[in-house]
């Protein structure tokens, strides 16, 4: 079991190093990121203890995948599985419990600790145990893939939608839209292999012709529902509502440019940094995505203008 978690430990250094990342740096880093983002969660909506525990429950949901666990029940036996999957699951909820304690929700914070146990004891979890049915075609993957692994989040976003029109809360409202953006960014997260950019029949300006078509569509597909809510429900807010849709937009376009920045690798660090600049200060975005552009030209000329 203490070969377990030395071997995680090692995976997450290897992965902070591999984005020219120090992992002392990395955790200190992460530690800001996650208060920082609990703290604005708080200052712009009441919901916010909610949140954390919807957020935790993900989180627990995703490191109990069918595959994984199957994989660690092959390697230990009950006794030690079961220890294994109980501090790890402590590990991961532990911050989430933290910080709700200190803004006093404690009731929130002991609510997650029974999930802990069930995500634990659960052995082959039934959420993850069949093909999950998509809107979408065969085509594009990212969205076919992305929908199955993270269908949670696009499902808290729409239940919080339901609480912003419920309560009349267009900050919640508002939030709930901007999830789902979050998540879509999520579907480009990591590269795929140089086999899928190969099937690409065109040049590099096809391709992310291609690539943006099948994001827009996407988009449309799992937000547009939750755009007109909020613009049939806070009409006085259409242009921030509206603004806020085709911003997201945007950032989506940079996400996938960003994501052959440094092809066949994920971003490195200074990528990283100014793609999280430009969502900070949305005035920098026209400025990354002519040098994400640029890059990813460059790191994709040998496996598209090669072969066409």
């Amino acid at each position: 079991m203490k070969f377990y978690f030395q071997l995680q430990q090692t995976r997450i250094a290897r992965g902070l190093r591999s984005i020219g990342l120090h992992p002392l740096l990395g955790i200190v880093l992460g530690v800001i990121g996650i208060i920082g983002i609990s703290q604005l969660m708080y200052f712009k909506t009441e919901y916010a203890n909610w949140l954390h525990v919807l957020f935790s429950i993900y989180i627990l949901n995703q490191f109990n995948a069918k595959k994984r666990i199957l994989f660690l029940q092959n390697l230990y036996d009950h006794k030690i599985f079961r220890r294994i999957r109980l501090i790890e699951n402590g590990i991961v909820a532990f911050p989430i419990i933290i910080l709700l304690m200190t803004m006093g929700d404690y009731y929130f914070a002991l609510a997650i600790i029974p999930f802990i146990i069930l995500f634990a004891m659960v052995s082959t979890p039934s959420i993850n145990s069949k093909t999950l049915p998509t809107p979408f075609r065969s085509n594009p993957f990212e969205w076919i893939v992305g929908f199955r692994r993270y269908f949670l989040l696009i499902g808290i976003s729409y239940f919080l939608l339901f609480k912003a029109v419920q309560v009349h809360n267009f900050g919640l409202g508002l939030f709930s839209l901007l999830l789902l953006y979050v998540t879509a960014l999520l579907f480009y997260q990591s590269p795929e292999k140089p086999y899928f950019v190969w099937l690409y029949t065109s040049d590099i300006r096809g391709f992310f012709k291609q690539k943006i078509k099948t994001a827009l569509i996407g988009m449309v597909i799992i937000s547009l529902v939750s755009f007109l809510t909020l613009l049939s429900y806070f009409t006085d807010q259409y242009l921030v509502i509206t603004g806020s849709y085709f911003l997201g937009i945007l950032f989506l376009v940079t996400m996938i440019l960003a994501k052959y920045s440094n092809y066949p690798h994920e971003m490195n660090l200074p990528q990283g940094i100014l793609f999280a600049m430009s969502i900070g200060f949305p005035p920098l975005i026209l400025f990354a995505l002519w040098t994400f552009y640029k890059q990813s030209k460059n790191r994709l000329k040998s496996y598209l203008d090669d072969y066409h």
